[in-house]
């Protein structure tokens, strides 16, 4: 007996054991489930980076921000003058560390 099966995008024919022929259309449906799903979820992905990337964005506007208002605190001290060793060691840390911080990411 000849049969014919579809299956998207393939056409058979088949003179044989008609039960592996649609084994095989039942797991070409499955796969096309499954690329489905994955295309799905790879769209999901995108949509997460996306929203992932505007964090770390707002984090390093926010960042670089306070870095420049500590950085101006730091110049307002040495300004007003009349430092005592304890007060220009303790900003010299603090210069250094913010330094440290901003040396984490590099410049764009």
């Amino acid at each position: 007996m000849h049969e014919r099966y579809d299956i998207p995008h393939i056409h058979i024919h088949y003179d044989g054991d008609y039960k592996i022929l649609e084994k095989l259309c039942s797991l070409e449906h499955i796969i096309v489930d499954l690329k489905e799903s994955i295309m799905a979820t790879q769209a999901d992905l995108v949509a997460a980076f996306s929203v992932m990337k505007e964090k770390v964005t707002k984090i390093g506007t926010e960042t670089q921000a306070l870095l420049e208002k500590q950085q101006q605190l730091i110049d307002a001290l040495r300004e007003a003058g009349n430092l005592s060793p304890a007060v220009e060691a303790a900003l010299a840390d603090l210069q250094n560390q913010l330094q440290a911080v901003d040396d984490l990411v590099q410049d764009v």
